[in-house]
């Protein structure tokens, strides 16, 4: 599976820097190949008090949550088109939640190219309104409306289920999954404070291979990262089995006894040579015995 090059971004102001005019829809361009240019522009007014990140992730997918509390530092009511942006998710799985309580939401999907990175000042990219065969990258969106009331603030979550990348479903020692996740467009609201990310694996793919990030072993499967900014712009984590469950993973493979076929000849040979040549060392110290 090709390497997820965008991920989440959770509650974003965005202005599109074309004829189009964002709004909680955003608008396609008008002809096919056309593309629009989208800035995320900074909200100066709704701030992130504190963002907890859990990702649970069994088998072939994970369950992300993202919650954020958030609030209004103005002393008068605000309005904003918002958007939550992700490589992949299953439409029944969405949930978005104001409070605990679930308000309405709309999807849309896009082909994205140029996306290797992302930056907190003067982020953009290329949304087309159809898949082009050049190199480009589905994304999937979410797309709600935030009403704060002066000074309110409000838990706002977003959950869905991810589609690992690498080879979570295989049972030999090559099973690995990995996942992207945009930490950055956070940083584009008024203030950013308090970031927690748990992470919780089945007992499949216990290891982390690899993370940018430093997160600690807590519990048995489960892992955390703790600070009050945020440490990447691209948040990203592969994980594997554990060596014992690489080497039990070798006598699972499917291609297991092909192999054993294929290299059984050579084998044979092998033992044959090393029989041969411990017969006739021994047959040579035996005739050494005689004629002495």
């Amino acid at each position: 599976m090709k390497k997820v090059v965008i991920g989440i971004c959770l509650l974003l102001f965005i202005l599109i820097t074309s004829p189009f005019i964002a709004k909680a829809n955003m608008a396609a361009p008008e002809e096919d190949g056309i593309a629009s240019t989208i800035t995320f522009a900074k909200n100066e007014d709704i701030a992130v008090v504190r963002e907890v990140l859990d990702i649970k992730i069994s088998g072939i997918k994970a369950n992300i949550s993202a919650q954020y509390t958030m609030q209004n530092n103005k002393d008068y009511a605000i309005s904003t088109p918002t958007m939550f942006i992700s490589p992949n998710f299953s439409e029944q799985s969405v949930r978005v939640m104001i409070n605990g309580s679930l308000i309405n939401y709309e999807t849309k999907s896009y082909s994205c190219q140029n996306i290797n990175d992302i930056y907190v000042n003067g982020w953009e990219y290329v949304i087309l309104e159809k898949p082009n065969p050049y190199g480009t990258n589905n994304v999937q969106t979410i797309n709600f409306d935030l009403d704060f009331k002066a000074k309110e603030e409000k838990l706002v979550t977003i959950s869905y289920d991810y589609e690992l990348g690498g080879r979570p479903d295989r049972i030999d020692q090559y099973k690995y999954a990995s996942l992207t996740y945009y930490l950055a467009p956070a940083a584009l609201w008024e203030s950013f404070a308090d970031l927690t990310i748990n992470l919780y694996v089945d007992a499949s793919l216990p290891v982390i291979s690899e993370s940018n990030v430093g997160f600690k072993k807590i519990d048995k499967n489960t892992y955390q990262y703790k600070d009050i900014t945020i440490p990447v712009n691209i948040l990203e984590i592969k994980l594997e089995p554990t060596n014992w469950q690489k080497f039990i993973g070798f006598f699972k493979s499917p291609y297991l006894i092909m192999e054993i076929f294929i290299f059984l000849p050579f084998i044979l040979i092998g033992l044959i040579l090393i029989v041969t040549i411990i017969l006739l060392i021994k047959f040579r110290k035996k005739k050494a015995k005689t004629q002495s």
